[in-house]
C-alpha cells in the first residue's frame, strides 16, 4: 500500500518522523521532501497524491488551517482517494475541506508506541483506522458508527458488562409522529436501529447492563409524554424477566450521553456549541480511557442507588406532571 502524508509545513519533525518510522515496517510513504528542488511542486504533489491509495493526514491546529493542506485534501477527495486525518492533538476543530471528513482518528499519547503499532497494522491492510480512538461528526454518522458496532457485539459469547447514561436513551424512541417532527425518516430509522441493537444485545444472559437516565427536558408536552410513555413500557418489558439489567433515574456526571462496553469501547456523545444534537462523538478504545469512564459512571451510581428511587415509579411521576392540567394563577 502507499501512503502520501499531508501536513503542515510547522509539524514537519513529527511528519519525517512518522514517515522514517513508516517506511522502516515497510509501508510506501510518498512526501514532499522527496520532491525535485526546481521542479513544478504543484504538478509534483498531484502526482504524488495520484499515485497514493489514502491520504494520511497529521491533523493539528497548524494543518487544520493550513491552505496546502486543505488543498492537498480537496485534490485527493477530487480524485476519490481514501483520507485518513489522524488528530494529534486534542479538541481540533477541523475547517476547510477537512471537515467534510466524517469521521477522524485521535492519536494516543499516553502509550505512543502501540498507536504506532495499531496504525503500521491497519496502514499494511488498507482499512480505516478503527483500532485508534475517532472523532465522528454529525448524527447520522454516529448513529449509524454505534448501530455497526452493537451488531458486532452480538456474536460474542463473553460476558459483557455495559454502561450507559442519557436524557432518554434509544429505548424511548418510535416511528411515531411525534418523532417525525423532530427527526428525519433517515435519522429516526437509524434511531430504532440502535434500539433494536441495543436492546438485543441487553438482554442476552451474558450482559449486565447499567443505565442512569436524567429525561428531563424542555420538549413539546406531546412529544415528551410519548417518551416517556415508550421508556415505562420498555421498562416494564424487562423489569422482571431481566435482572441484569438496571435502571436508575437521576442527574449523571458529564458527558451527557455516554455507553461504555468494558473492555470494548466509551462512546460519547459531544455537543459543539451553535450546532443541534451531538454534531460530534467521540468513540475511545485505550484502556486508561474506558476504566477512566466506568469508575465515573460507577461512583455515580452509587450515589444515585443510595437514593433508592424506583425507576418505573419515576418515569410515570414524570409522565403524569407533565398531563396534569395546568392552574392558572389567581387574579
Amino acid at each position: 500500500m502507499t501512503i502520501f502524508i499531508s501536513y503542515s509545513r510547522k509539524d514537519g519533525v513529527i511528519a519525517h518522523l512518522l514517515n522514517y518510522i513508516l517506511r522502516s515496517k515497510g509501508i510506501r510513504v510518498l512526501i514532499d521532501k522527496d520532491l525535485e528542488p526546481g521542479s513544478d511542486f504543484d504538478s509534483q504533489l498531484h502526482s504524488q497524491i495520484e499515485e497514493a491509495d489514502a491520504v494520511l493526514v497529521l491533523m493539528t491546529k497548524n494543518a487544520v488551517s493550513s491552505a496546502w493542506v486543505n488543498q492537498e485534501v480537496g485534490f485527493a477527495t477530487a480524485k476519490g482517494k481514501e483520507i485518513w486525518p489522524i488528530a494529534l492533538e486534542p479538541e481540533i476543530e477541523p475547517q476547510g475541506m477537512i471537515s467534510t471528513v466524517q469521521k477522524y482518528s485521535l492519536f494516543d499519547w499516553t502509550d505512543p508506541y502501540i498507536s504506532i503499532e495499531k496504525l503500521v497494522s491497519k496502514l499494511a491492510k488498507g482499512s480505516f483506522c478503527t483500532d485508534f480512538d475517532l472523532v465522528l461528526r454529525g448524527e447520522a454518522a454516529r448513529t449509524r458508527f454505534l448501530v455497526e458496532k452493537l451488531k458486532d457485539l452480538q456474536n460474542t459469547s463473553k460476558e459483557l458488562k455495559i454502561y450507559h447514561q442519557a436524557a432518554f436513551s434509544a429505548f424511548s424512541v418510535s416511528g411515531t409522529k411525534e418523532f417525525l417532527l423532530y427527526h428525519s425518516d433517515t435519522l429516526l430509522d437509524l434511531f430504532i436501529q440502535e434500539r433494536e441493537s441495543l436492546d438485543n444485545l441487553v438482554r442476552k444472559k451474558n450482559t449486565e447492563f447499567k443505565m442512569v437516565l436524567w429525561p428531563v427536558r424542555a420538549y413539546d408536552t406531546g412529544y415528551l409524554a410519548r417518551r416517556y410513555h415508550i421508556l415505562e413500557d420498555w421498562l416494564r418489558s424487562v423489569d422482571k424477566s431481566n435482572p441484569n439489567i438496571k435502571v436508575i433515574i437521576g442527574r449523571y456526571a458529564k458527558p451527557a450521553n455516554r455507553l461504555i462496553v468494558a473492555g470494548e469501547f466509551v462512546f460519547d456523545g459531544r455537543k459543539v456549541s451553535g450546532r443541534p444534537g451531538y454534531s460530534e462523538s467521540i468513540y475511545q478504545v485505550s484502556p486508561t480511557s474506558i476504566n477512566n469512564a466506568i469508575k465515573l459512571f460507577e461512583q455515580n451510581w452509587r450515589d444515585l442507588e443510595a437514593e433508592g428511587k424506583n425507576a418505573i415509579a419515576e418515569i410515570s411521576r414524570l409522565r403524569d406532571e407533565i398531563n396534569r392540567p395546568q392552574i392558572p394563577p389567581s387574579s
